[in-house]
């Protein structure tokens, strides 16, 4: 917040503002806006509005939805859900055991091609949470990078436990330690346990291709938001 500045009223400011008031209430009135500013506007919009349409057309008949999208919502028992115009997705489940399953990721954006090409070993990944949650309420809360690697899908940076996602989401709570720090035994456990409750490669598959997929959809909605909003 910035603080106000007072003047004097014979400061040159406040000597300024009192000859302005005074052309102003001399001056004849203005028409509400002038047929040059129209021109002027309705010029920038329509070349604008129509850059926005070649892109929009560019990017439809260049996209198409990965087919493991279709492929794994057709097989899996997860229900995926997602808004337009958000970049939050999830998918749900909930086992016999009565354990309510939650992954929940977002969109990620293209990547440079110029940095990828400079990188010696480029990796694409999303980070994601696993919310598991007891009838009783009690939960625990896995955070998880997606891992291209043939023998780890995955990688688990934080686990947290609690009573229930409101409280192990608060910004004071404690994350637990370092996943690497923990023996690897526990490591191993906690691993054995994610894919027990189905964070397989299928799922991890999906997560990366939804990522960017999502990203490619809510752009092409967003060209053409903007193209309708200036046409």
């Amino acid at each position: 917040f910035g603080s106000r500045v007072c003047h004097s009223p014979h400061s040159p400011m406040a000597m300024l503002r009192t000859t302005l008031r005074a052309l102003r209430a001399v001056r004849p009135a203005a028409p509400a806006l002038s047929a040059v500013g129209v021109r002027r506007f309705s010029t920038a919009a329509s070349k604008l509005a129509a850059a926005m349409q070649t892109e929009l057309q560019h990017e439809k008949e260049q996209y198409e939805q990965p087919k493991i999208v279709k492929e794994f919502l057709d097989k899996s028992d997860w229900e995926f859900m997602h808004v337009e115009g958000h970049v939050n997705m999830s998918v749900e489940k909930t086992t016999e055991a009565g354990l309510k399953i939650q992954v929940q990721w977002q969109l990620t954006f293209p990547t440079d091609m110029e940095t990828e090409q400079a990188a010696e070993e480029p990796e694409e990944s999303t980070e994601f949470a696993v919310t598991v949650t007891k009838p009783s309420g009690d939960t625990m809360i896995f955070y998880c990078t997606t891992h291209r690697r043939e023998t780890h899908r995955f990688l688990i940076g934080n686990i947290t436990c609690g009573k229930g996602p409101d409280e192990l989401q608060q910004q004071t709570t404690y994350m637990g330690p370092e996943f690497d720090d923990l023996q690897d035994d526990l490591q191993q456990g906690f691993d054995e346990f994610l894919k027990e409750l189905g964070i397989t490669n299928p799922l991890l598959d999906f997560i990366d291709a939804t990522a960017v997929d999502k990203e490619q959809q809510e752009y092409m909605r967003w060209l053409e938001g903007v193209k309708d909003f200036v046409s």
